[in-house]
């Protein structure tokens, strides 16, 4: 398989399509689900990939909608795109730019609370050794959860206007991400050796 992202491959078999907006839509699940494998084995690096395979054993237990749809928002909606189309297609999401709009709604509402208490220590933890006017770990808790809620925010605009995915800005985001990132620089660097093989006849 080439290193080609999932969706041109998906497009090119036809097992999905796309509308004027680029919304996509799946035609054949379990064609969709074949590719998914093949896919996660060359490009998902390991903490991702445990974690869409950890989604897919959960998901055959057929457990409530509402808890799929925490999974898939919580863990499924902060990974690359190419990682949360293939959450989507284990969870038979037919859309998965969905993941991605969920997860802002999540991080704003509730995760952005996180950030002001990572903030908040360090700031308390600065103003032990300088001498900070004011409440400093009140000042930089909210300015670190107004970072994470405005990159959330423009986040959630490009994924209602684009229709696709798009990985979490915050520190899970990162955390999670960065062996898939790694693995497609590897096949990058791979597919760039490759071509410079190619001698001309």
């Amino acid at each position: 398989m080439s290193s080609k992202d999932l969706e041109k491959i998906l497009l090119e078999k036809e097992i999905i399509e796309t509308d004027s907006e680029g919304k996509i839509t799946i035609l054949d699940e379990k064609r969709a689900k074949q590719e998914l494998i093949l896919y996660r084995k060359e490009h998902s690096g390991f903490i991702n990939r445990w974690l869409i395979l950890g989604y897919e054993k959960v998901h055959s237990w057929n457990p409530p909608k509402l808890v799929d749809e925490i999974i898939q928002s919580a863990i499924g909606g902060m990974l690359t795109q190419e990682d949360q189309e293939l959450f989507a297609l284990a969870g038979g999401v037919k859309e998965p730019w969905k993941l991605t709009r969920n997860n802002c709604y999540l991080n704003i509402g509730l995760n952005s609370w996180t950030y002001f208490a990572y903030g908040f220590g360090i700031g308390k933890l600065g103003g032990l050794f300088l001498a900070v006017g004011g409440s400093p770990g009140v000042k930089s808790g909210i300015t670190l959860m107004g970072v994470y809620v405005t990159a959330n925010v423009i986040r959630l605009g490009l994924t209602h206007w684009t229709h696709k995915p798009y990985v979490s800005p915050g520190i899970e985001g990162i955390l999670f991400s960065t062996p898939t990132y790694v693995r497609k620089l590897k096949n990058m660097n791979y597919k760039k050796q490759d071509y410079n093989n190619i001698k001309p006849t």
